[in-house]
């Protein structure tokens, strides 16, 4: 839905419905990574976030432009990313823009929608997956990377270990 402007028709396809859960994936790693830079503090958006902001506004005032609305979004996003991946980011101005990606959830209402902790099983299988790959063993680790997928988790590995995400 939040592809099409409200008077036009919307096709409905297997395809669109992939699309739309990978820009919910999107959002949700982002907010995530925003909340991990973040680290608790507090602070305000860069002025290219709070831009971002007034167009995504300006684009609901607009005869309720979601599509342009979901632009200003994806255009935050890609924009966060990028300065996050180059270390241009602090914990404050991370916290800020989390501050503005709030704002504009009140309209999609996405983020969080779909947070679930691991259980015990899960972690418990992570960590075999874990052990396995520091033993080099990568067969059983996939065998328990394929497994959580079943499940419905993703596993990330990362320099601080492994991040468990749902699918």
């Amino acid at each position: 839905l939040q592809s099409a402007h409200y008077r036009q028709t919307l096709n409905f396809s297997l395809e669109g419905l992939d699309a739309a859960r990978a820009s919910l994936g999107r959002i949700d790693e982002f907010a995530g990574r925003l909340q991990e830079t973040a680290k608790g503090e507090s602070g305000t958006a860069p002025d290219w976030a709070k831009a971002e902001l007034d167009r995504f506004g300006t684009s609901l005032d607009e005869d309720l432009n979601i599509s342009n609305a979901s632009a200003a979004l994806f255009d935050l996003i890609r924009a966060g990313n990028r300065k996050m991946d180059m270390g241009e980011l602090g914990a404050g101005d991370a916290s800020g823009i989390l501050g503005l990606l709030s704002r504009m959830d009140e309209v999609f209402g996405f983020i969080g929608s779909r947070e679930e902790e691991a259980g015990a099983e899960i972690l418990e299988l992570a960590a075999k997956r874990d052990a396995a790959r520091g033993a080099r063993d990568f067969e059983a680790a996939d065998r328990c990377r394929d497994e959580l997928a079943a499940k419905g988790w993703a596993v990330q590995d990362t320099p601080d270990g492994f991040k468990l995400k749902r699918l």
